[in-house]
């Protein structure tokens, strides 16, 4: 770990490693509790792991063929601003909910059922 590049390489990873599961873990979570279906949570980890599948057998080939900088920074890109989308319209969504939560005030409480 001498080399200070490898380093800065290795941190990034690991906390993009991180990140992607905590998103994977946020959305397999939203999965289930939006639908209570065992089989639509599988359904949404298949069709996250489509693209690796697809796409890993041209990555090699792709690497050889151009700098590597620019490959990792072109590839990183559509995920990058997926997930951007995706985080917006949650939040857009998220706040709409949170609004109408604002909105019932006392009477949603009142309406909760107290455990005691």
């Amino acid at each position: 770990m001498a080399i200070r590049g490898a380093r800065t390489l290795i941190g990034a990873s690991a906390a993009s490693e991180i990140g992607n599961w905590l998103y994977n873990a946020a959305l397999l979570g939203y999965v289930y509790s939006a639908t209570r279906s065992a089989g639509w949570v599988g359904a949404a980890t298949v069709c996250r792991l489509v693209p690796y599948v697809l796409l890993r057998p041209f990555g090699g080939a792709v690497a050889d063929r151009y700098r590597r900088r620019t490959v990792l920074l072109a590839g990183d890109a559509p995920p990058r601003r997926w997930t951007r989308r995706c985080s917006a319209w949650k939040a857009a969504r998220c706040s709409t909910l949170w609004r109408r939560h604002q909105a019932c005030g006392p009477r949603w409480i009142s309406a909760a059922p107290h455990l005691e």
